[in-house]
Parts: C-alpha cells; sequence; structure tokens
C-alpha cells in the first residue's frame, strides 16, 4: 500500500520536486526570451525554435511520470487511422503497423502523426509558447481563436491543435449539470463522459478548413477505476507524484475523421459531435466493463525482424517488418519515459548560451561603473 500521510522523505522528495519544476521551467522561460529574436528575421523559423523548447518542456513533465509515477501507455487505433487507398482504388490495412515507425534494430520509436492536426479528447489535464488563452466568453473567444488559427494556416508549420468539448473535468457536479441538460434538450446523456460543446470545435476546425487534413479522436481511459470514480478524486496530483497512488497503466483509443467530411452548418456540426460522444462513452463503458478498450488484445510485438526499403508512395526511407505475419495489429504498449533522459533534461541548458555575453556586457558594464563611482569619490577627496 502506498503511504497517506507525511513523512519526512516525501516532504524532502516533496522539496525536490518543486525545485526542479521550478528551475527547468523557469530556464525555458528565460529560453524563450531569447527565441524572439529570431522573429524580425525568420517567422518560419522563429516558430521551429519555439516548438523545440514546448517538447523540452513536455519533457519536465515525462521525467516525472518516468521516475514517480511510472506507468505504460497502451494505445489502440481503429481502421480510420490505418486503412488507406491505394491508386488504384483498392483498400489495404496495416493495422497499427501503419502508424508506428520502428528503429533499425526492429524496435519501436515513435508513432507517426500527420505534421497538422486537430485533435479532440474526453480528458483534461501558455501565451509564450502560443497556446490559446480563452475568457469563456464566445463574444471575445471567437476573434481570439480565428486569429491564432489564421497564423497558424499561413505560417504552415507543424501543428497540434488540443481541444476538449467537455470542456471541464467530470466531477459529481458538472455529471448533474450535463444529465440535467441533456434531459431538458431530450438528448442522449452518456454516463462515462460529459455532453460536448460544439460551438469552440466547430470554429476551429471550419477555420484551418483544408490547412489541416484530419480530427483525431482520442478516448482516454486510467487502469484502477471502476464504475462511478471520478478520476480526479482517485488520482490526485498529490497522490500521483508523492504518494505513489497512479494508474498502472494510460489506455488511449484512436480514431480519426476527415476535417472536409464534417458538417459546416451549426445544428449538423453540433449533432454529428454528440454522436461521436455517444460512441466514445459506448467505448468507456467497454473499458470499464473489461479493463481494456476494443483491439487491445491484438497487440503488436515490440520488437520484430526489419529492413529498411523505399516507400513508393512518398518516397521516403522506411523500416518495415521482414517476418511473415499477416495478422493485423490494433494496439501497442510502451512505458513512458525518455529516450536519453540526461541529455533530453540538459538540453535546455545549451538553449541559454545567448546570455553568456550578455551576462558579459551587463558584468563588465558594473565594474566600470563602480570604477567610475570611486573615481568620482576619489576626485571629490582630493579638491577638498
Amino acid at each position: 500500500m502506498p503511504p497517506s500521510k507525511w513523512t519526512p522523505r516525501l516532504v524532502v522528495k516533496a522539496i525536490f520536486l518543486a525545485l526542479v519544476m521550478n528551475v527547468q521551467t523557469t530556464l525555458v522561460w528565460l529560453a524563450m526570451v531569447t527565441c524572439y529574436s529570431l522573429r524580425p528575421f525568420s517567422l518560419k523559423w522563429f516558430y521551429v525554435y519555439l516548438a523545440h523548447l514546448l517538447e523540452l518542456w513536455a519533457q519536465h513533465l515525462v521525467f516525472l511520470i518516468q521516475y514517480f509515477a511510472p506507468c505504460d501507455l497502451v494505445i489502440t487505433v481503429d481502421e480510420s487511422c490505418t486503412k488507406w487507398t491505394k491508386a488504384d482504388g483498392s483498400s489495404e490495412d496495416n493495422g497499427i503497423e501503419e502508424v508506428i515507425r520502428r528503429k533499425n534494430n526492429g524496435t519501436i520509436e515513435t508513432i507517426a502523426f500527420p505534421s497538422r492536426i486537430a485533435v479532440m479528447s474526453n480528458h483534461q489535464a501558455m501565451q509564450m509558447l502560443d497556446f490559446i488563452f480563452l475568457k469563456r466568453k464566445l463574444a471575445e473567444d471567437q476573434a481570439i481563436m480565428v486569429n491564432n488559427l489564421e497564423r497558424a494556416k499561413k505560417t504552415n508549420i507543424p501543428m497540434w491543435l488540443l481541444l476538449f468539448p467537455e470542456g471541464t473535468v467530470i466531477s459529481n457536479k458538472t455529471r448533474k449539470i450535463s444529465k440535467d441538460y441533456a434531459e431538458k434538450m431530450g438528448y442522449n446523456d452518456p454516463k462515462f463522459v460529459l455532453l460536448p460543446r460544439s460551438t469552440g470545435l466547430r470554429i476551429c476546425t471550419n477555420t484551418l478548413d483544408n490547412s489541416v487534413k484530419y480530427l483525431y479522436d482520442f478516448t482516454v481511459g486510467y487502469s484502477g477505476l471502476k464504475i462511478g470514480d471520478v478520476p480526479e478524486d482517485v488520482y490526485t496530483l498529490r497522490g500521483i507524484l508523492l504518494f505513489g497512488h497512479y494508474p498502472e497503466k494510460v489506455h488511449v483509443h484512436m480514431r480519426r475523421f476527415l476535417i472536409a467530411e464534417i458538417p459546416k452548418g451549426e445544428e449538423e456540426y453540433a449533432t454529428w459531435l454528440r454522436d461521436r460522444w455517444t460512441e466514445k462513452d459506448a467505448l468507456m463503458a467497454e473499458f470499464y466493463r473489461t479493463g481494456a478498450f476494443p483491439g487491445e488484445d491484438k497487440r503488436v510485438p515490440t520488437k520484430v525482424n526489419t529492413e529498411r526499403v523505399l516507400d513508393d508512395n512518398t518516397g521516403e526511407v522506411k523500416v518495415v517488418r521482414t517476418d511473415q505475419d499477416s495478422s493485423i495489429y490494433r494496439s501497442l504498449e510502451m512505458p513512458i519515459k525518455l529516450k536519453h533522459t540526461i541529455l533530453d533534461l540538459t538540453q535546455v541548458w545549451f538553449c541559454l548560451l545567448p546570455y553568456v555575453p550578455i551576462v558579459k556586457v551587463f558584468w563588465a558594464g558594473m565594474q566600470i561603473a563602480w570604477i567610475l563611482l570611486h573615481q568620482k569619490e576619489y576626485n571629490d577627496k582630493s579638491s577638498n
């Protein structure tokens, strides 16, 4: 059983966590200040560097999970993410192998997403990092969202737009509000998710239009929960990082939709989104019943025999399996951890090198000011 009371060891652990995160976050913020010096010269490289700094910041969160709440990530995809149409009109489905990339030794390296996607999810988890901050007032927020997304369209750089149509996390209070509204409007009342709000998502997808091809839908479930549990009450931040009470696995079910095929009209869009949330609720019901999403039983091997081949469609060199296996796998499981912990955490220190000449100039200025001040005092004394 994980501890539930404070001990001297837990106090030291809490101080260490606060110190590490505050120091590293401050370093990322300082690096972002220097990043803005690129903006007058190249907007493209400004956003590329900004995205890299965001990655460095996110790695700190992975570090916390890796060492203080180690768990596995279980990803499952349906055929909407893996099935594709050939030039001759026939279709092919390679399962999850279609979206994962392997190293030369056959182990899984990463999951391949398009460079620009929109994502909606059922669970929730900054201005300089180009996050979109909202005031929760549509009259004001719409202009903020549209301006940010129009700028993203013009830059044409990699982008993930992550939205939570539920608007908040599940709790007893929000669950009741969702239920009452569903009954009032005559909608289907979901049991494991909240009724989604379509306005913000619709504004985003309609604004992005053909600059983003897919809208991905993530459905998230945590092991160790049972029907009726409120996730944020069972797994609190303090419990996860300090008291060792965390899920052993985080399950994510993925599917995707062509944005061009989503209705544009307000009512039609809202109906479409509620239908997707009904399907999401069914996925969560299956998860709570079995402890897994559909397709998790078809788990891909973490290591296979591979070779490097040229993809005729994209012209890219890909690592593909060489062993004969006709099975279509839908799921993979991997630990949440950094590839190179020390290197990943210290990269941000190198981003601070532009401060070296600034500090030197500042120090030289302080020395000159000190010399001039004492010279003035000496001259004053000599004249007296």
